[in-house]
């Protein structure tokens, strides 16, 4: 597979990515909850996630009574979208009194004081309660999945791109802001927190594929790798490391043992025993027959072809 520069994508263009499909959630949300938003697990999910976040709250506040100051989320830890470099000053104690404030002089809270679960998660994104929002959260987090591991790239352009998670962050919240959801004060201080709920098989399929089409009028294609095959070749890798490797007999081979399940285990869902964990091709061959990626089904059914990369090559994934 030809080989090109990685970077990540211009604002400019996730910005125009993200407004298309910020225009196309009406059309998903029918689709995927045509008994309306609040009835799907997806919402379900998101809400209990918060009443969790919520609920430990209120357990700290109540084990301290005397605390002065209000127990936040681990922001850090919470944001899903989140590296160390970036959120390195995520908890950092704010004054009471900042002049960002979310509340207004008459809802400013007193700080010794339980705060209710709507005034919790004020500057938190997406926004309670906002069936739009929460969709385009999702769709947003779905473009994220499709350069984990693999990259866009254009006909005779010299560089794949991946979106950044940080960035898209940052966008999709200005997107909001930009189409009336929220205000630019509010935008200022928002942060996400709740991780994007799994979409059943056909939901994942649908919003795929609608986000293919969107990549598709960019002018962007899928240059795919599977995750599992990467990770197993890394794994093999390490194996034959550490099998040249001056080491005590017993070190080697308990070192070995532990790689060879490592990779079985990744396997275990084929069940096909035959398939030697340490012979790549047949892994190949093994899941060109056997693998399915929604992926490369959305792909598919949107450009008509496979994308680069599919079927898998032994020459693609070997050392």
């Amino acid at each position: 597979m030809k080989q090109r520069k990685i970077g990540r994508l211009p604002s400019s263009i996730v910005l125009a990515i993200l407004q298309e499909i910020y225009d196309s959630v009406p059309q998903i949300m029918q689709a995927i909850a045509p008994l309306g938003w609040k009835q799907t697990p997806y919402h379900q999910e998101m809400i209990s996630y918060r009443k969790m976040l919520y609920d430990d709250y209120k357990d700290i506040s109540s084990s301290h009574p005397e605390s002065k100051t209000v127990d936040r989320p681990n922001l850090k830890q919470e944001i899903p979208w989140c590296d160390d470099n970036d959120c390195q000053d995520s908890n950092k104690e704010e004054p009471a009194h900042h002049h960002h404030s979310p509340f207004t002089p008459e809802q400013e809270i007193r700080w010794n004081e339980e705060i209710d679960f709507d005034s919790y998660f004020l500057i938190t994104f997406p926004p309670l309660y906002h069936d739009h929002l929460e969709l385009f959260y999702i769709l947003a987090g779905l473009l994220l999945e499709i350069t984990a591991d693999s990259t866009l790239y254009r006909h005779h352009h010299n560089y794949t791109y991946y979106f950044d998670e940080i960035q898209l962050e940052e966008l999709i919240i200005e997107i909001a802001c930009r189409n009336k959801q929220i205000e630019r004060e509010e935008a200022d201080l928002m942060l996400t927190i709740c991780p994007c709920p799994p979409l059943d098989d056909l939901d994942l399929l649908h919003c795929l594929e609608t986000l293919f089409v969107i990549l598709k009028k960019q002018g962007f294609h899928l240059n795919f790798w599977d995750y599992e095959l990467l990770l197993i070749t890394d794994l093999q890798e390490s194996y034959q490391q550490i099998f040249y490797q001056d080491l005590h007999y017993v070190e080697k081979e308990q070192q070995l043992w532990q790689i060879q399940l490592d990779i079985e285990q990744v396997l275990e869902g084929f069940d096909d025993p035959a398939v030697d964990p340490l012979h790549l091709p047949s892994i190949i061959a093994l899941y060109n027959r056997r693998k399915i990626s929604p992926l490369v089904l959305a792909y598919l059914h949107v450009y008509d072809q496979f994308p680069l990369g599919y079927p898998y090559w032994h020459a693609d994934y070997e050392p």
